[in-house]
């Protein structure tokens, strides 16, 4: 019986990682199977970047999320504090307007036309207070949202990364 030849390493050419002096006709099936698998680990590689190119600006937008929350809780206090005010001088307009709007009958209609539109201004007020918290709230969910999003895709980078090393070792 002739025993089989050992493959030994042949020299390498540009390109060709893998040249090995044929042993029996089962090594060209080989070699394309590591070229597919080479090629199908590189197309991996390819895919995982990917994500992660797209993830490299995240944690800075995600640094600034906090600080853009405090400015926007500054204007929505500053916003309500002016509204508080205005709604004291329209209340003091108001007592004003009731007490000393008796003496002068044609002053009166004239008074009474400007406090029905400082009354609707304070509706209009209230609105707004109310839709700027409502904004207020809705932007803290977004942030949670999007700090969750950048834990799972942080989560699913590393996975991918792994899974990447554990094919390389495999083939290693």
């Amino acid at each position: 019986m002739n025993a089989p030849a050992k493959a030994r390493p042949a020299s390498r050419g540009p390109g060709d990682e893998t040249a090995v002096v044929k042993r029996d006709g089962r090594d060209g099936e080989v070699i394309k199977l590591v070229h597919s698998l080479l090629a199908h680990i590189d197309h991996q590689a390819d895919r995982s970047e990917r994500p992660l190119n797209h993830l490299e600006g995240l944690p800075e937008a995600i640094k600034d999320l906090p600080r853009s929350s405090q400015t926007q809780t500054r204007i929505l206090r500053t916003i309500q504090h002016h509204l508080a005010h205005q709604n004291e001088q329209s209340s003091r307009l108001n007592t004003l307007l009731n007490e000393d709007g008796a003496c002068f009958p044609t002053a009166r209609a004239v008074l009474d036309m400007i406090k029905a539109q400082l009354t609707a201004a304070g509706d209009t007020d209230v609105h707004l207070a109310n839709g700027l918290t409502q904004m207020d709230q809705t932007m803290q969910k977004m942030r949670q949202i999007q700090e969750h999003l950048a834990r799972e895709l942080n989560r699913i980078a590393e996975t991918a990364a792994a899974a990447e090393s554990q094919i390389r070792r495999a083939l290693g």
